[in-house]
């Protein structure tokens, strides 16, 4: 303007230009859904033309193609402005294909037939071929993703065939069920021998799978179409070849090799050689045989396939088998000459006797059959292995004889004859009524012979006598020896010697003597024996113990006389008895009774024996006679007291007594308690005994808690006692309460604040610290004290006196005095105010910055105008203006 003000505007113009951006996928499959997206659609709106017809006005369209092939896709985007424009996108390409396969030859095949599988479109980017079936095997390659596999198929049946082929990333899968069969034909068969005679017939028989063609082939020589064929082959081994077909052509073959068996006879049995009756089982062993014919030799046969025979006669006998087949006319016999061998000696014997008196000789002849071992048994306890033995019979009387001969075979045979051989003259034999004696004994011997007419009798002493049944008296220590000699009416004589001597024993003489044969009980005695002639001892101790031997020590356990008996004897039947008189004594009884534990300041005590009159001795004992102790005398301890008896069985004892010291329970003094003093243990001249009292709350150890009294005079009891002894001593304690000297706090001063009295919960102490002006009333000048922070305390004296503290802040008094400004014009320049004491803080009309003062006239303008200067610290603060 005039003034040379001046303004501008200015504005701009938007020319708007687009390159859409259109994001999508140029190439799917057929089948797959294409998205469109442009970058902008917020200033855009489109219109779609996907170039196969259909359109879209979507944002974000999203479109399926109904075909493959290539397309071309336009747009119009229209701005908000109302610019629309065309655009026109890279074509859009849809991937789509049908893929099929075939086989090579046919889909039909046989077991191990090759297959091989080829795809119609071979410009795939890879391939996958599944076969699902059993005992398949890949030919071409080791994988199934070969273009065209082979396919080696082992097993029969149907077989399902999926292809699937990629082309970029599209796939196409072709799935045909079942289009592959695969068929078996196998070739098998059985051979059944129908008889065992050469030639031998055979019918083979198929037992193929599937097969509607046979073809045989055997020795040469083919066979027309059959399942069943019987043929007639020779005893060797032959080949028999089969070809079976189908009527796909599938052919498979087998060949079995055939030995014919035969009809062979064969025979085994038990042992072939014994005894008659000798009995043998017999088994055959043939081969195919199904009927048995046997020979045994001895004129007996059988048709058992597996007889017994017994031969009942001796002899040598062949043995035959002829077995026939179940079908077929032929036979096989087996032939053993000589095949069993049976025995059977027979025993005889005669005797030549010469008839004598004994000893007499008698002969004797074998006459037994087939004999080649003798066993002679002459009845008299002899025997003998000759064929012809003789033998001496020394006794006479009536023997029994046997023969036992035994063959090559060792078959036997026995001959008895019962009293063949007699042998004459008399048997002595006698009798004696007794055979020991003590000293000397008479003895009646009695004849028990038979066929004697005189005696002959000699009795060992040098004695003897014709008598038949004579007595005689044998004197003198000694064994006798008796003999017999009887002889009868033909002058024959025989003798016997009696088996057991007679004895004539001396008698024994019993003596003894006893080590001491008085004393006090229990007494132990020893015995020594003297006794002469004696084989045996027999011991009575009069106190119901024998011995049947010398005891070494024999003890009387009770009072009394006891009369000891010795019997010595020999050979059991002469004895002689000694004896001999024990006296036992009783002892005196000394036992002392047990006496309980004392205490040291117990009465004098009396002791008590089982037993008076006795004589006391030992620590504490004031009277050896009438055996009173004094505890204080003895003393703290244990002491052996003795009793002793006096007399011929003399007897002591001893008893302990046990003296226990006095527990003195004294309670040391104990100043007073502060109620929070904390728990404190009183103390005691001896430990270990029980308190009670309010405020104890331990009473093992005295423990004693203020906290739980309370306030007051308490009065505390200890006990001591050792279970025996016992002492009381008793003790008052005094809980004062504590004093509380807490102070109440305060707020901070200022310095030119005015005294006050500081205030605690109990009266009665003492203040200190800077500032305190009365010590008993507590009373505080800041101005005083000075800035700083300040400890005040206060303490209450006494027994259960106490102190306390407070912190007092007192702030320093800071001035606020303006320099004085003169008066300014209203141009002037902007300038800072001044103080006395920097810190504070400036406000009014005109103050632009409130820290430093600063003043601007130009805001201010023209007046008179008040400006305010405040200072501040902690609870002090200043103004001026």
């Amino acid at each position: 303007d005039t003034n040379g003000c001046y303004s501008q505007y200015g504005s701009v113009l938007s020319i708007q230009t687009y390159d859409p951006v259109v994001d999508f996928e140029d190439t799917v499959c057929f089948g797959q859904e294409i998205l469109f997206s442009p970058e902008d659609t917020i200033n855009y709106t489109y219109t779609w033309d996907f170039g196969d017809g259909t359109t879209s006005n979507l944002q974000f369209p999203s479109h399926q193609y109904s075909a493959p092939g290539a397309y071309e896709v336009t747009f119009e985007a229209t701005h908000a402005f109302g610019c629309t424009q065309t655009y026109t996108l890279d074509s859009v390409y849809i991937i789509g294909f049908e893929q099929d396969f075939t086989v090579t030859d046919s889909v039909l095949g046989c077991m191990s037939d090759t297959l091989q599988f080829m795809p119609e479109m071979v410009n795939g980017s890879s391939y996958q071929w599944i076969i699902s079936g059993s005992g398949l095997s890949f030919m071409s390659s080791t994988s199934s993703t070969s273009l065209s596999p082979i396919v080696l198929f082992r097993d029969p049946g149907l077989f399902t065939v999926e292809l699937i082929t990629h082309v970029g990333h599209c796939v196409d899968t072709v799935l045909k069920n079942d289009v592959i069969e695969i068929f078996e034909v196998s070739a098998n068969f059985a051979v059944n021998q129908l008889d065992y005679c050469d030639p031998f017939l055979l019918e083979v028989v198929s037992s193929s799978i599937n097969a509607d063609y046979h073809y045989w082939d055997y020795l040469g020589i083919s066979s027309p179409d059959s399942s069943i064929i019987q043929i007639n082959v020779p005893h060797d081994t032959i080949n028999i070849h089969l070809t079976v077909a189908n009527e796909f052509g599938c052919i498979d073959n087998d060949t079995v090799i055939f030995n014919p068996e035969k009809l062979i006879a064969g025979l085994s049995s038990s042992n072939t050689q014994g005894c008659t009756p000798h009995s043998i089982d017999f088994t055959s062993e043939s081969e195919n045989a199904a009927s048995f014919y046997w020979d045994f030799g001895d004129g007996t046969t059988s048709v058992l396939e597996n007889p017994s025979h017994t031969y009942t006669s001796a002899g040598s006998f062949d043995v035959m088998l002829v077995v026939q087949p179940s079908s077929g006319n032929c036979s096989d016999t087996i032939f053993f000459p000589n095949y069993v061998l049976t025995s059977s000696p027979e025993a005889d014997f005669s005797i030549i006797e010469n008839y004598s008196c004994a000893p007499m000789i008698v002969e004797f002849v074998d006459s037994s059959s087939d004999a080649l071992t003798w066993n002679w048994d002459f009845g008299d306890g002899s025997s003998s292995s000759l064929q012809n033995p003789l033998h001496v019979y020394n006794t006479p009387g009536s023997y029994s004889i046997e023969l036992t001969v035994t063959d090559v075979n060792g078959c036997q045979s026995t001959k008895l004859d019962s009293n063949a051989v007699f042998v004459p003259g008399p048997i002595a034999d006698f009798s004696v009524s007794q055979t020991a004696f003590c000293d000397s004994g008479e003895v009646q011997f009695t004849d028990l012979s038979t066929d004697a007419v005189s005696w002959s009798w000699t009795f060992g002493d040098g004695n003897a006598s014709n008598l038949q049944n004579p007595t005689h008296n044998f004197v003198g220590n000694g064994a006798f020896t008796v003999a017999l000699i009887v002889e009868d009416s033909a002058g024959c004589a025989t003798s016997l010697i009696m088996d057991t001597l007679v004895h004539i024993y001396e008698t024994p003489n019993a003596q003894f003597i006893v080590n001491d044969s008085i004393g006090c009980m229990p007494l132990d005695v020893t015995l020594t024996d003297y006794s002469a002639g004696a084989d045996s001892w027999f011991w009575d101790m009069g106190d119901g113990v024998q011995y049947s031997s010398i005891p070494s020590l024999h003890t009387y356990s009770n009072q009394g006389t006891y009369q000891v008996n010795l019997v010595a004897s020999v050979s059991g039947m002469c004895y002689d008895t000694a004896f001999k008189d024990v006296q036992v004594l009783d002892f005196a009884d000394a036992t002392v009774n047990p006496v309980a534990d004392l205490c040291q300041q117990n009465s004098i005590i009396t002791l008590s024996p089982v037993q008076t009159g006795g004589v006391w001795s030992g620590s504490g004992i004031t009277s050896a006679s009438m055996g009173t102790f004094d505890p204080n005398v003895a003393g703290a301890g244990t002491h052996t007291i003795f009793y002793t008896m006096p007399g011929t069985c003399a007897a002591s004892d001893s008893v302990q007594i046990t003296v226990l010291p006095n527990l003195d329970a004294e309670i040391d003094s104990i100043d007073e308690v502060c109620l929070s003093q904390g728990q404190l243990t009183i103390p005691v001249t001896n430990l270990g005994g029980v308190w009670s009292g309010i405020g104890i709350i331990d009473s093992t150890t005295g423990l004693f808690d203020p906290s739980v009294s309370g306030t007051g005079n308490f009065m505390l009891t200890y006990t001591t006692s050792n279970g025996i002894c016992t002492d009381t001593d008793s003790v008052e304690v005094t809980v004062l309460m504590d004093a509380d000297p807490t102070i109440t706090p305060v707020s901070d001063f200022c310095e030119q604040a005015a005294s006050m009295n500081l205030v605690s919960n109990q009266s009665g102490g003492v203040w200190s610290g800077p500032g305190i002006v009365s010590s008993a009333t507590g009373e505080f000048s800041s101005s005083l004290a000075g800035p700083g922070t300040h400890t005040i305390s206060y303490e209450i004296a006494g027994a259960c006196g106490n102190m306390d503290t407070v912190q007092i802040t007192v702030h320093e008094f800071i001035e606020a005095a303006i320099t004085p400004v003169a008066d300014l014009c209203a141009g002037q320049a902007s300038f800072d105010l001044n103080s006395s004491n920097s810190g504070g803080t400036w406000s009014g009309v005109g103050i632009t910055d409130s820290l430093a003062g600063t003043f601007d006239p130009s805001v201010s303008g023209i007046g008179s105008f008040v400006v305010f200067y405040t200072t501040t610290n902690g609870t002090c603060s200043d103004e001026d203006s």
